[in-house]
């Protein structure tokens, strides 16, 4: 084919005139995400989807709450150990504390009350020895003799009564200076100074009875009043004051008309004034240990094989005591061996600081919204179904 046929087929074929300068698209990189794809596959596959998610979810929340358990348990019986271990804890320190009090102030109470219950009765007994005192009738004489002149001076206006108390307050003034020249104890001085008061009004009443008559009559009230004032407060009134002088009045009686020795009358009236003394006592306790004292105390006295050994044998009144701590000591460790075999058992109710259960009891009031108010209240009787109820395992022993 000749060059101008070439080109006349050229033309035909109408090429583009500027092909090399004709834009080429370029190519994009490739991705391996799709979202066409991605979108096509979902809704084809949504429902598989779906519950593989669901249990997936499901399996993380079971071993969330497995975890979590565990760790609960771990922490409740942590909390259980440890209160557990404190209140042992606790009890043994303070048994031992306990125990260790107990022997020690049971050694130390047989010579505490043995001087004390001595030193009673030998006060007692010089009380009651104080009517057939010869200083003591002397100081009557003298007190009466000055009672009588300040009563003739005190003035013809006046009352009898009136002449009496000018007279009696007058005349007590120089009873203290008196009786402070005497030999006497504090106690006695004490009991001697509220005597003469009394004795000044029988002689008012009686100028006639003898020193000893004056005495016998006017000392059970003295020494009632000092009994009494060192009661505690709630104690000192006239109806102890009357039986503390009833059972003076009585020792007076057994020494100055039925001849009995002083201190045989002093310990049958100890007898009788300890009941009133353990009674002002607010340690129960304290009063039903030394009601058990006294009763061994009055049983070796009452028996006739003893009453001699008792009355002049200190060391043998101090062996009474010390056996009679004994049996205190022995009945209270018997109660507690007692209660230490007992079996133990879980309590799974709450319970009141005494061990009682506690139930919630309707009261007659009401809330802002009318809704009925409740109480804690102690159960003394077995209904369950009222007790309140512990959470699962954490029962006490």
């Amino acid at each position: 084919m000749t060059s101008e046929e070439l080109n006349t087929k050229m033309n035909d074929i109408q090429f583009p005139p500027e092909l090399d300068k004709t834009k080429v698209a370029e190519k994009k990189k490739g991705s391996f995400f799709s979202k066409a794809i991605f979108t096509e596959s979902f809704r084809s596959n949504r429902k598989s989807l779906f519950i593989i998610s669901f249990f997936n979810a499901l399996i993380m929340v079971i071993i969330v709450l497995i975890l979590s358990t565990l760790h609960m348990n771990s922490t409740k019986r942590a909390l259980n150990n440890m209160f557990s271990g404190a209140d042992m804890e606790s009890t043994l320190k303070m048994g031992a504390i306990s125990h260790y009090l107990g022997y020690k102030q049971t050694s130390d109470a047989i010579i505490t009350f043995d001087s004390s219950y001595e030193s009673s009765v030998q006060s007692l007994s010089n009380a009651i020895d104080l009517a057939d005192s010869a200083q003591m009738s002397i100081i009557v004489e003298a007190v009466n003799a000055e009672y009588d002149r300040a009563y003739d001076s005190s003035g013809d206006g006046l009352s009898d009564e009136a002449k009496h108390e000018y007279a009696k307050n007058r005349t007590m003034t120089i009873v203290s200076t008196l009786i402070n020249r005497t030999n006497y104890s504090a106690q006695e001085k004490e009991i001697a100074s509220l005597t003469l008061g009394y004795e000044l009004d029988l002689h008012h009443e009686n100028p006639y009875l003898s020193n000893s008559d004056y005495l016998i009559q006017s000392i059970p009230k003295g020494a009632s009043d000092y009994l009494v004032s060192n009661l505690e407060e709630s104690k000192r009134n006239d109806e102890t004051k009357q039986k503390i002088k009833g059972i003076l009045d009585e020792a007076f009686h057994n020494k100055y008309s039925l001849n009995m020795k002083s201190y045989e009358c002093a310990t049958l009236a100890t007898f009788d004034l300890i009941p009133i003394l353990i009674d002002s006592s607010s340690n129960n306790s304290y009063s039903s240990n030394l009601s058990t004292i006294t009763d061994k105390l009055v049983e070796a006295y009452s028996n006739p094989n003893t009453k001699d050994a008792f009355l002049n044998n200190s060391s043998y009144r101090r062996e009474v005591v010390a056996n009679a701590l004994l049996d205190i000591v022995t009945d209270y460790l018997q109660n507690f061996i007692y209660y230490s075999e007992l079996p133990n058992f879980t309590v799974i109710y709450q319970t009141s600081y005494y061990g009682k259960p506690i139930y919630m009891q309707e009261t007659n009031y009401t809330d802002d919204n009318g809704n009925k108010i409740f109480k804690e209240a102690e159960a003394d009787s077995y209904m369950p179904d009222k007790f309140i109820k512990l959470s699962d395992g954490m029962g006490l022993n």
